[in-house]
């Protein structure tokens, strides 16, 4: 769902009012957040005036004129959302907030749709920081006026900061409370209604589901996923949705509980359906996905003869958390090939940088690979000593096949 813009068509038909009701839905909300297809739909509105005759002049002049007044209200809106928001990182208190029951329907979304925009690109880089924002988006949502702004918009609106927050927590391995904030977004998301929404949580929980190792539930979620896009005629979102089921099929893969050939086809599959010009963490997200899925599934010298074509994926974005998932896979390609002195070094690496990002899980099943490494070079002291580190974590996060495996690993190298 990540980068998705409407094309030329959506746009003229949704000119027209010639829209299904999802995709109406689907696009009118991406306008009211997308400064650059607002200019889009602007610039077709115009060229579709110019084909009515003279005699509705007066009236085009009008509705020209109406639209610029929506624009500058657009305008000044968003400019006091940010004051507002502003205020809000400075000012934990109340008194911000409760500026909010005065404030109109129209700023309130607007603040709410720019806190999650932070939030959002706070994922990858500052978890933390994520969780915060996510936390303030809940304050903001719970104070929306139903009355003002519709029951519907109000509940939608909080069925998705709520799943903005099960997805913070799952981030950052505190699962049993993600498992709470999502459960709440489903109770809004069902007075909503609303399949997108639905669709949105459904994919965090089936994340969710394939952290905790917890693999058929996950895939059958995003068959949900699928099956929802398919309905509402949306490529991308069924992209997105086989993609990850891939990305699933794959972590199952390595756990030794599926094959990789099931999973690589539909990377592949999702891959074709994928639109991902206008996004490059999502696009460097689906190639890393796949280089990993190379690597683990016995194919090394080919993830790293990609990883050569597109190393400049990962320095053209310069985000932290790519670098370390960059050390990740390099350590994993050395690996399969041989080179375990390299390989270590690179996990080591990325270890060290996931403790920083407090990436808890990550951390954990990169140590685990680097024990087996360590073991490879008979240093069955050292990784001993790191597996059984790993087993104390496994166990608080509650992904017990990981901390059993861990277990059995521990006590062979005892012996």
């Amino acid at each position: 769902m990540l980068g998705w813009h409407p094309s030329r068509e959506q746009l003229d038909r949704h000119v027209r009012d010639e829209l299904p009701l999802p995709q109406r839905r689907r696009v009118g909300r991406h306008l009211s957040n997308c400064p650059l297809c607002q200019r889009r739909e602007h610039r077709m509105s115009a060229e579709a005036s110019q084909n009515i005759p003279v005699s509705y002049e007066a009236a085009i002049q009008r509705a020209a004129q109406g639209a610029a007044n929506w624009l500058k209200r657009l305008e000044d809106e968003s400019h006091h959302a940010r004051e507002l928001l502003g205020e809000l990182l400075r000012d934990s208190g109340p008194e911000p907030l409760d500026r909010l029951r005065r404030a109109s329907p129209a700023l309130s979304l607007k603040l709410l749709r720019l806190i999650q925009e932070r939030c959002r690109a706070a994922w990858f880089e500052e978890p933390a920081r994520a969780l915060e924002l996510a936390q303030l988006e809940v304050a903001v949502a719970e104070r929306l006026d139903e009355a003002r702004c519709g029951s519907g918009i109000a509940a939608d609106s909080r069925a998705l900061v709520w799943a903005d927050l099960g997805n913070s927590y799952r981030i950052l391995s505190d699962f049993r409370s993600a498992e709470l904030a999502l459960r709440k977004a489903t109770e809004y998301q069902q007075l909503s209604g609303d399949p997108l929404t639905e669709s949105k949580i459904l994919g965090i929980q089936a994340s969710l589901l394939k952290n905790q190792g917890r693999f058929e539930e996950s895939l059958s979620l995003w068959d949900r996923v699928v099956k929802r896009a398919r309905e509402a005629d949306d490529r991308h979102l069924e992209g997105w949705a086989l993609f990850a089921k891939g990305t699933t099929a794959s972590t199952q893969a390595i756990a030794g509980r599926g094959n990789f050939r099931n999973s690589i086809r539909l990377l592949r599959k999702g891959l074709s359906r994928l639109n991902l010009t206008a996004d490059q963490d999502l696009l460097l997200m689906v190639h890393h996905n796949m280089l990993v899925t190379l690597a683990e599934a016995g194919r090394p010298c080919e993830a790293e003869q990609i990883l050569g074509r597109e190393r400049h994926l990962y320095e053209n974005l310069g985000k932290e958390t790519f670098f370390a998932k960059l050390r990740w896979l390099e350590g994993s390609i050395d690996e399969g090939l041989g080179r375990l002195a390299r390989a270590e070094t690179a996990m080591r690496s990325a270890r060290e940088q996931l403790q920083q990002q407090q990436r808890v899980l990550e951390w954990a099943v990169v140590s685990l690979q680097l024990s087996m490494v360590l073991c490879k070079q008979d240093r069955r002291g050292e990784a001993r000593r790191l597996v059984e580190e790993n087993i104390p974590v496994f166990d608080e996060l509650g992904i017990y096949p990981k901390a059993f495996a861990a277990r059995l690993l521990a006590h062979r190298l005892r012996s």
